[in-house]
Formats: C-alpha cells, structure tokens, sequence
C-alpha cells in the first residue's frame, strides 16, 4: 500500500511538472502574445520577469517530471501557483484581463477554469510536499533534466533582447504621448487636420493579435468621437495577399511599410489624436468600439 502510494504522488508530481514544461514552451512558441498581455498589466518590471519566469517554469517543471526533489519542488511549486493566481487575480478584477497567458497563444480558458485549474494544482502540490517520502538521487534521470533545463535555458535566452525593443508606453511617458503629431513619422505621410480626432491604428499583416484586432478597429468610425481612420501596416507582400483575401478594409487609408520600430515598438498599437496632439496610446489587442470608448475616450 506504501508503495503504490508512492507511485501516485510521483505520477502527481510528473503531471504538475508536465503543465509547467507546456506552458514555459507554449509562451516561448509565441512570445510576443504573452509579452502584449503583460503589457496590459501596466507594470514595468513585469516585462523584464518574463524570461525568469519562464527559466523558472523550465526548472521546476522538468525536475517535478522526473521526480528529482520532489519535496523541495513542491514546495515551490505551492508558492508559484499561487503568486501567479493573485498575480491573475489582480489583472482579471482590476484591469479586465480575461485571458490568463499560461499557455501563450496555444490554450486560452476561461477566467473561472483558470483558477480552478490553479487551485487543483497548488492541492497536488500540497499533497505531494507532504505525502512523499525523500528518495535517492537517480543520476539518469538527473543528467536528462539538466540536458533538457540546459536547451530551455538557451531558447528563452533569445527573448532577452525582445524587452529593449517593446518598450512599454505608458501615460506619463513623454516619448509620443502628448507629441505634436506632425512632428512624428506618421506626419511624414498624412496631412493631418487639427480640427479632427483619429484613430491611428499601426499593424502587421502576420500578427495574430492584429488580426484579431482588425474588425474591432474598422468600427471605430462608429464613435462619434473620432473623426478619422488611418491604418499604418508592416509585412511582407506574401503576408499582404493573405491578409486581404480574408479582410475588406474600406474608406480608411493604409500606409505600409512606412513606420519604425522606433515609432511603433509592438503591433498592435492604437493611438488616438487630437488637435494634432497623442493623446492616448493602447498596445496590444484591441477591444470593441464600445469597451475602448467606455474605457478610454473619457475627453470631451
């Protein structure tokens, strides 16, 4: 009876450790997805975490596979999940973020499935802190988790460059907001009139996120509060074609290829002018017309 009940803790152990290593590959498989939902966090340490985060899902999640310190790991594991389900808390009560990032682009849930999945876990985690005994080490089993913690450490390196090129925008950062417009790139190629509000909407063709995106920007000539749309695209040709077989962009005009990453830093990216001045920009998927208007467009 011992004994299979030290195969059951192990085999919760491998299981928790299984749901780490998915979700540190899944957000690395698409990191800009998980990158644009930090972002709505608005809190720039954040954005510099990501790569700890991940290392650290990496660790704790190959070391739970193999059972290789079991008890230490769970422990760990309990204050993880935790910190993330506040942390998720936070941003689904406070910001209105729906969709909790674990899983990067790859598997999206519900905000109520997210923290019944979170609690399930932290009670396997409890469990097996408290219900396995201490083994010895299985040095096989050791030298394929540091082989496999070894390649997940060398991918997240390369998103260690991505937080200097996403630099985050926020209200009280004079870098474009408040800015004459004209004096921008986005002058350089659109006469823009100091009578009118717009909409500037700065997309790539490729973007999941932008794609999502699209419908709701075309309603946005639906506000009384904008005047005007103007779309900034980027992409291949390749990716244009593919982007208009499956979209029908009407009356609004569309720059490609014309703005900077020192400009635009993240796609999407939506800035509303008025009197020739920013002021407002949103990064990241882009609500409906009528959430961003009730949320955001609280000027005369």
């Amino acid at each position: 009876m011992k004994l299979n009940k030290n195969i059951l803790f192990k085999i919760l152990s491998s299981v928790i450790g299984a749901v780490f290593i998915f979700s540190a590959f899944s957000k690395l498989a698409d990191i800009r997805h998980f990158t644009d939902l930090v972002l709505q966090y608005e809190i720039n340490i954040f954005i510099y975490a990501i790569p700890f985060m991940i290392i650290a899902e990496i660790f704790l999640g190959v070391e739970m596979f193999f059972n290789l310190n079991i008890k230490r790991n769970a422990l760990i594991s309990v204050f993880l999940l935790s910190f993330f389900t506040l942390i998720y808390a936070y941003g689904y009560a406070v910001k209105d973020i729906e969709d909790c990032g674990c899983f990067g682009s790859t598997l999206q849930m519900s905000a109520i499935f997210v923290f019944i999945r979170n609690i399930i876990l932290i009670v396997f985690s409890i469990l097996v802190y408290k219900k396995t005994e201490k083994e010895k080490e299985d040095k096989f089993k050791k030298t394929v988790a540091l082989v496999i913690l070894g390649f997940g450490i060398f991918f997240t390196g390369n998103y260690f460059r991505l937080p200097a090129n996403l630099e985050i925008i926020k209200p009280e950062e004079p870098e474009l907001l408040h800015k004459d417009i004209t004096k921008t790139e986005f002058g350089e190629y659109y006469n823009f009139d100091a009578d009118s509000t717009y909409m500037v909407f700065a997309f790539s063709y490729s973007c999941p996120h932008c794609l999502n995106s699209i419908e709701n920007a075309k309603r946005f000539n639906d506000l009384e509060k904008i005047d005007k749309q103007i779309f900034f695209s980027a992409g291949s040709q390749e990716a244009k074609e593919k982007f208009f077989n499956n979209f029908d962009i009407k009356d609004i005009p569309i720059f490609e290829n014309r703005i900077s990453s020192a400009t635009v830093k993240s796609f999407p990216t939506t800035f509303i002018i008025k009197n020739n001045k920013i002021i407002f920009i949103y990064k990241g998927v882009l609500p409906s017309h009528f959430v961003f208007n009730r949320k955001y467009l609280n000027f005369e």
